[in-house]
C-alpha cells in the first residue's frame, strides 16, 4: 500500500478546508468541529452528561485506585513500595479515563479535583518514562529487555495508543501539553522502533494507527501519519501462521515465570500472572473456530492485507478499531484502495454481523465475528465494539456525508452502547446480550476494565460528533440538547430536542449578519412521516433516511421546528437468522424495546407471543427507570405487558428479558 505524497496533500487539503476552527481533513466532505465549537446541555444527554462529570468519572478514580492501575505508575515511579499488579494491558483503562477526565476539565475548569488527578498522572507518566520515550508499567516493572518482543499478545503498541489518545485530547480540551510531549516522546521511540528497513511487526491489537493519525493531526509532522500507514499496510504480509502464534505462546508463557517469580516476595498470595495457551488450546476443544482463528491469523484481522478483506472477522473490538484507522488514514491519504475495501467490509459487517442493537461479536470464544447471519440472541457483544463501530461509522460519515453511517451511529449509541452503564452510572456491562436469563447484572468493575472507561471517554466527547461544517454549509447529524458555533462563531446554532421519547426538535439561529448557506438536517431511516418547518412554513420533499438541504439566507430569530413522530415499528429479522424465525423485535423512534420479567407478572417473557395487528400504544412513565417512555399491549393469551427500553433493562436486579418476541 502505497503512502501519498504528503506535501501536496496538505496544500490540497488547506484549498478545500471550511473557514471554521473544526478539523477538515484532505479527503473528508464533512469538518470534525473542535470541541470548544459545541456544547451538551440539558434534556436526556445533558444530565447524562452531569451524572459522567460528577459521578462516573469519580466512581471509577475508586475502583482504578483499588484495582492497582494507579499504584503500578505509583511503585515505579518510587513512591510507593509494592509490586506491580494486573495484566499487561491494565495502562490502558488508566489512559482512557484520563482521556475522559480532560474532556471534562476543558468543560468544568473550575473542578479542582479532576484538575489535580490530571497533573498527578501527567507527573507519575513523566518520572518512569524512559530516557528513550518508551513506557509501559508492566514491561518496564518485569522484563525491560523484552519490550517490544511479543506484539501479538502483549498489547504494548495498544497501551501506546490509548496514551497518545490521551495527550492529544488534553491538549486539544485544556490547552495543557505537559502530557502531549510524554506522548509525543513516545510516539518518537515507537518510530524509531518499527518501519521500512527496522522492525516489521504489527500490533495484535490495533489502537495505535488511529492514535497516530490523531497526533499526526495535532502536529503536523508526518511522520506519524507514515507509522500509521506502516502499521495498516504489514497486517496479513509478515507473519506466518501458525509459526507465529506458537512462538507468542511461549514468549508469554516465559513472560508470566518472570512476573510470578518477581511478585512472589511482595506477595504471599500474589494473583499469578497466566499465559493465553491453555485459554486458546483448551478453547480448540469445544469449538474448532478458535483454533482457526488464532492459528491463522484471522483472530487479530492479520491473515490477509486490509484491501484483501470483505468483512468483519475476529476480535470484533480489534477489528473495529483496525477499521476506525484505515479510514482515517483514507482520510488523509485519499487512498482508493482503502475507501473501496472500507465500504466493502461495512456493506457485509452491518448487513449480515451486526444485531439489531448494533452490537457486534456473536461468539464469545473469540470475542468476535461468526460466520454470516450468524447472530444468538445470548450474544458475546462487547461494549467496546460497538464503541469502536461508532467510531468507524464516524469516520465513514465524514467521508461521504451519506446519512445511513449516521443513523447507524445512533441506532448504536442508544442501543449498544447506552445499555452497558447502570442508570446511577456504577456498574456496567462487558456483554449486551439481546436476551437475558435472569442471571445477567452489571458488574462494579471488571478485571479487564476496558469496556467502563471507555464510556466515558466517548460520552465525554460526544458533542463532536453531533455537527459537521462544509463548503455548502453546516450539518446536524444527532438531536441532542445543546449548542455549536460555525463560520468563525460568526453562525450559532441552538438545538432543543425531545430524544429519544419525543421527536420534537427546535433549531434557532443565530448569526451576526444574515448570509446564505444551507442547513443539512438528517431525516433518520425510521422517521417516514417527519415533518420540517422553517419559521412556520411546512417544506416538503422530506425524505427518511438523507440529509434534508435547506438553502437560504439565514438571520438571527429563524427557527427550524422538525417532528419525528416516535410511532411504534415491529421489526422483522432477516430470514437467515434462525433462532429469530417467528419473532419481531419492538421499536419506537431510534430506541429498542424489550420485555423485562419485572414489567410482565404471570408472562414467561421467551415463551410469550404478541399479534402483528394488536394493538400496542405509547405510555408516559416518570415513576419508572428514571422517567421512560413504555409501550403497552396484550399477548395472545390476552395477558396485558410493558415493554421497556433496551437500554434500560437489568436497573432493578436479575430478571429474565427478551428483545425478540415471537408474534402471529
Amino acid at each position: 500500500m502505497k503512502l501519498f505524497p504528503l506535501g501536496w496533500l496538505l496544500v490540497f487539503g488547506m484549498a478545500i478546508s471550511v473557514q471554521a476552527a473544526g478539523q477538515m481533513t484532505p479527503y473528508a466532505k464533512l469538518s470534525q468541529l473542535s470541541l470548544s465549537q459545541a456544547e451538551i446541555k440539558g434534556g436526556f444527554w445533558g444530565e447524562r452528561r452531569e451524572q459522567l462529570w460528577k459521578t462516573v468519572l469519580p466512581y471509577q478514580w475508586t475502583q482504578l485506585e483499588s484495582h492497582h492501575d494507579v499504584d503500578n505508575f505509583r511503585i515505579l515511579a518510587g513512591e510507593k513500595d509494592g509490586v506491580h499488579l494486573g495484566p499487561v494491558y491494565l495502562d490502558s483503562d488508566l489512559y482512557k479515563w484520563l482521556e475522559a477526565a480532560s474532556y471534562l476539565s476543558g468543560k468544568h475548569p473550575q473542578d479542582q479535583w479532576l484538575s489535580d488527578r490530571i497533573t498527578e498522572l501527567t507527573g507519575l507518566f513523566g518520572k518512569v518514562q524512559m530516557p528513550d520515550g518508551y513506557l509501559n508499567t508492566y514491561y518496564q516493572t518485569f522484563a525491560p529487555d523484552r519490550r517490544w518482543t511479543n506484539l501479538l499478545m502483549n498489547h504494548e503498541l495498544y497501551c501506546s495508543g490509548h496514551l497518545i489518545e490521551a495527550g492529544c485530547a488534553l491538549k486539544e480540551a485544556t490547552g495543557k501539553d505537559d502530557l502531549f510531549k510524554i506522548a509525543t516522546r513516545l510516539a518518537d521511540q515507537i518510530s524509531s522502533v518499527f518501519g521500512p528497513g527496522k522492525k516489521q511487526g504489527v500490533p495484535g491489537h490495533e489502537e495505535i494507527e488511529l492514535a497516530l493519525v490523531r497526533l499526526y493531526r495535532q502536529t503536523g509532522d508526518k511522520k506519524y501519519l507514515e507509522m500509521a500507514n506502516f502499521f495498516i499496510g504489514r497486517r496479513g504480509r509478515a507473519n506466518k501462521y501458525p509459526q507465529a502464534m506458537i512462538k507468542s505462546l511461549k514468549d508469554q508463557s516465559e513472560l508470566a515465570r518472570i512476573v510470578n517469580e518477581k511478585r512472589r516476595p511482595w506477595l504471599e498470595k500474589a494473583p499469578k500472572a497466566k499465559s493465553a495457551a491453555g485459554y486458546i488450546i483448551g478453547g480448540t476443544l469445544f469449538d474448532p473456530r478458535i483454533f482457526t482463528n488464532f492459528y491463522t491469523g484471522k483472530y487479530f484481522q492479520d491473515d490477509k492485507p486490509f484491501v484483501d478483506q470483505t468483512t468483519g472477522v475476529g476480535h470484533a473490538v480489534r477489528a473495529m478499531y483496525y477499521f476506525t484507522g484505515a479510514a482515517d488514514l483514507y482520510l488523509e491519504t485519499g487512498d482508493a484502495a482503502l475507501f473501496q475495501t472500507a465500504q466493502k467490509i461495512w456493506d457485509n459487517t452491518i448487513s449480515k454481523r451486526t444485531y439489531l442493537t448494533g452490537g457486534m461479536g456473536s461468539l464469545g470464544g473469540i470475542e468476535g465475528f461468526g460466520r454470516d447471519y450468524e447472530l444468538p440472541n445470548r450474544s458475546y457483544t462487547e461494549t467496546c465494539a460497538a464503541i469502536g463501530s461508532f467510531f468507524w461509522n464516524w469516520r465513514m460519515l465524514r467521508a461521504t456525508a451519506d446519512a445511513k453511517y449516521a443513523d447507524l451511529m445512533e441506532r448504536t449509541l442508544y442501543n449498544g452502547i447506552l445499555p452497558a452503564i447502570s442508570l446511577d452510572g456504577t456498574k456496567y456491562f462487558y456483554q449486551n446480550p439481546l436476551t437475558g436469563n435472569g442471571k445477567d447484572q452489571r458488574q462494579p468493575w471488571y478485571g479487564t476494565a476496558c469496556c467502563p472507561p471507555n464510556i466515558a471517554r466517548l460520552f465525554g466527547s460526544l458533542e463532536r460528533y453531533l455537527y459537521s461544517e462544509s463548503d455548502e454549509g453546516v450539518w446536524v447529524h444527532q438531536y441532542i440538547s445543546g449548542a455549536a458555533r460555525f463560520r468563525n462563531g460568526k453562525v450559532n446554532l441552538e438545538l432543543e430536542s425531545g430524544f429519544p421519547f419525543s421527536g420534537d426538535v427546535r433549531i434557532k439561529i443565530s448569526a451576526q449578519k444574515p448570509g446564505s448557506f444551507a442547513v443539512m438536517l438528517r431525516i433518520p431511516a425510521w422517521a417516514d412521516k417527519a415533518a420540517v418547518a422553517v419559521n412556520d412554513e411546512k417544506l416538503s420533499n422530506i425524505l427518511a433516511g438523507t440529509y434534508l438541504k435547506i438553502q437560504r439566507e439565514w438571520k438571527t430569530g429563524d427557527e427550524i421546528t422538525l417532528n419525528f413522530p416516535m410511532e411504534i415499528r415491529l421489526i422483522d429479522s432477516p430470514p437467515e437468522v434462525k433462532s429469530n424465525r417467528g419473532k419481531v423485535a419492538l421499536m419506537a423512534g431510534p430506541l429498542i424495546y424489550c420485555l423485562e420479567e419485572k414489567d410482565t407478572p404471570g408472562i414467561n417473557v421467551h415463551q410469550a407471543v404478541i399479534s402483528k395487528s394488536g394493538k400496542l400504544e405509547m405510555a408516559k412513565r416518570d415513576d419508572l427507570l428514571g422517567g421512560v417512555m413504555t409501550v403497552k399491549g396484550k399477548t395472545l393469551a390476552g395477558k396485558e405487558f410493558i415493554a421497556i427500553p433496551y437500554y434500560a433493562w437489568s436497573n432493578r436486579g436479575p430478571s429474565r428479558m427478551e428483545i425478540w418476541i415471537k408474534a402471529r
